[in-house]
């Protein structure tokens, strides 16, 4: 294996002279290379050069500079093995300083003075030495940091190449013994502070709280069915040195789960007991822990209590103290929305007790019996609770005068308890039945027998199904066309005039066009047309038979026709009476418009 060579850091040697230096210290790496030489440039101009023997393996070599060079200033160095010219390497690289002459590593070190008498406190003697590398770095500024918030006085150095001094500090060590120490310099700010650490014992003796004896009660079943634990810790209050420490509960359930991350915390500054209720508890979290942990001071042990929460399992009971009582209110319609259903007086009515529906598989709502003294009766149904409760509602009165209500149980059973209360109710004035614009037409669904529904209109009122004047005449004219049909008065023949013919036409066309008419309406005007239109064939037929001047000829014509008449008969009657049902209430409309 030939030469190889490697360049490595660069630092500035020595003491700077107003922040630059005269010389370099280069780290060279040589393998199969006893003689070196290095040089330093600037860019391009040659600022130092120094042969080098025996430079086997790797090694620091210090080059003196013809100019001097700053920290971090850019520089190429380049090294070649003068046994072996042609093995060199070549560097481009900032310059590297060492850190500040002026930060000077110091001993640190403290003497325990032992307790300042009964207190907790502990006097400490704290040394600080060291030794000064650069004069120019005097006047020096020193400065202790107790680490307890506290500050010492400030040390001035002008002069002299050594450091030494000594401080006694009172460490209070009633919440800890460990304190992080630092010597600052405020002349030289660059400089990082120094820091020790201290530990010693406290000077009390055992300052946690002192707990006497703790207890637990759990509660009956309260209102939803659970129950609550009530902690109690007896405690000794505190002692001098000491200063009063801090406890507090915390629960946990059986799972690990910090049910209650913190109850109710007390000084042992102050008297005992520390007492402490819960909120409702699950029974599936038993067994539960609550531990009694002191916040101040730090490192002492937890007290705990295990205990467990019973499910509830209780029988309804009978409501206590029941009560009613009812407040008039104002008048309303029975059905808000017609205008021609009575006016009653709504009356207010709240009842209040003391009611427990229970727990566990025994539990139900209560249900009360509500008779309002006018023949009418309603059953109410309490949700699931325990304790007092005040519910309302109301109830509509058609009559006037004293009515008297009366509540009663129904569940749980059996309960004597009932309340009443008595209440005249005043009557309401009964008002006429608002008058609206009588319609225009029939519903829509009647709208292509407007010509039935114009014929029977009376006193500005429209008919419906009522047999009027005009009614009547169209269903005579049309019976009797029927019956002419029947009778051959109205036939096409070749012999006859052309208005002869024009006419039976017309006439046959009109009985085709009213039974297909008849057959696709079917509402109640047509329905009452075709009723009275039968009646007046029936009437033509009769006096034809008693004349004999019916023409037997036509009897096939006659039951086609009839047949057809028949079935849209029952057809519009039948839609007739579905309409009614789904539409309603246009007759009493008619009854009560203007």
């Amino acid at each position: 294996m030939g030469c190889i060579l490697s360049i490595g850091d660069v630092h500035a040697e020595g003491i700077s002279v107003g922040g630059i230096y005269t010389s370099l210290d280069v780290e060279i790496t040589a393998q199969q290379c006893a003689n070196i030489e290095i040089s330093v440039y600037d860019g391009v101009n040659l600022i130092g050069q120094e042969p080098f023997s025996g430079a086997g393996g790797t090694n620091t070599h210090t080059v003196p500079l013809t100019k001097a060079v700053r920290c971090d200033e850019n520089i190429r160095v380049e090294v070649v093995c003068t046994d072996t010219p042609d093995c060199k390497e070549s560097k481009q690289t900032g310059v590297l300083c060492n850190p500040p002459l002026c930060c000077l590593p110091l001993n640190i070190s403290y003497q325990d003075l032992g307790c300042v008498g009964a207190s907790t406190f502990r006097q400490i003697e704290i040394s600080v030495s060291g030794t000064i590398m650069d004069p120019d770095c005097l006047p020096y500024a020193l400065q202790l940091a107790f680490g307890d918030g506290q500050l010492g006085n400030t040390q001035f150095i002008s002069s002299g190449s050594t450091i030494n001094f000594s401080e006694v500090h009172s460490y209070d060590t009633s919440s800890t013994t460990s304190f992080t120490l630092e010597v600052r310099f405020p002349s030289h700010p660059d400089c990082p502070p120094q820091t020790h650490l201290l530990s010693f014992d406290n000077c009390a003796t055992d300052c946690c709280p002192v707990i006497t004896n703790s207890t637990v009660v759990i509660s009956d079943c309260k209102p939803g069915c659970q129950r609550t634990a009530t902690l109690t810790a007896h405690y000794l209050t505190f002692q001098s040195p000491c200063v009063p420490a801090t406890i507090q509960w915390v629960l946990f359930d059986n799972s690990g789960t910090n049910v209650i991350d913190h109850g109710l915390s007390k000084s042992t500054g102050n008297p005992g007991p520390l007492v402490w209720e819960t909120d409702p508890l699950d029974p599936a979290g038993s067994p539960y822990i609550a531990r009694l942990v002191t916040d101040f001071p730090d490192g002492c042990d937890d007290h705990e209590i295990t205990f467990d929460i019973p499910a509830c399992s209780e029988d309804p009971q009978c409501p206590q103290n029941l009560s009613v009582t009812a407040t008039e209110g104002g008048c309303e319609r029975q059905s808000p929305g017609n205008p021609l259903s009575p006016v009653g007086r709504r009356v207010d009515i709240e009842i209040s007790g003391d009611f427990f529906t229970g727990c566990g598989a025994g539990n139900g709502p209560t249900k009360l019996r509500v008779e309002y003294g006018d023949g009418q009766v309603e059953t109410k149904t309490l949700p699931v609770v325990g304790g007092s409760l005040t519910f309302g509602f109301d109830h509509l009165y058609l009559g006037s005068g004293p009515h008297t209500i009366t509540v009663s149980v129904i569940d749980p059973s059996p309960c004597a308890e009932t309340a009443t209360v008595t209440i005249n109710v005043t009557k309401c004035d009964q008002p006429d039945p608002p008058k609206v614009p009588c319609p225009d037409a029939p519903p829509s669904w009647c709208l292509l027998c407007k010509w039935c529904h114009y014929a029977v209109q009376l006193d500005g009122k429209p008919g419906f199904c009522k047999n009027r004047f005009w009614l009547t005449l169209i269903a005579a004219l049309v019976g009797f066309a029927l019956f002419s049909v029947l009778q051959g008065w109205v036939t096409i023949t070749p012999g006859n005039e052309w208005w002869e013919n024009l006419a039976a036409g017309t006439t046959y066309l009109l009985a085709t066009i009213f039974v297909i008419y008849s057959l696709w309406c079917g509402p109640c005007c047509m329905t009452c047309l075709i009723r009275i239109s039968l009646i007046f064939f029936v009437l033509y037929l009769l006096i034809g038979l008693a004349t004999s001047t019916m023409i037997w000829g036509g009897v096939i014509a006659f039951l086609i026709i009839l047949s057809g008449i028949i079935t849209s008969y029952i057809a519009a009657l039948y839609l007739c009476k579905k309409k009614q049902k789904e539409e309603g209430g246009y007759q009493e409309q008619l009854d009560n418009c203007e």
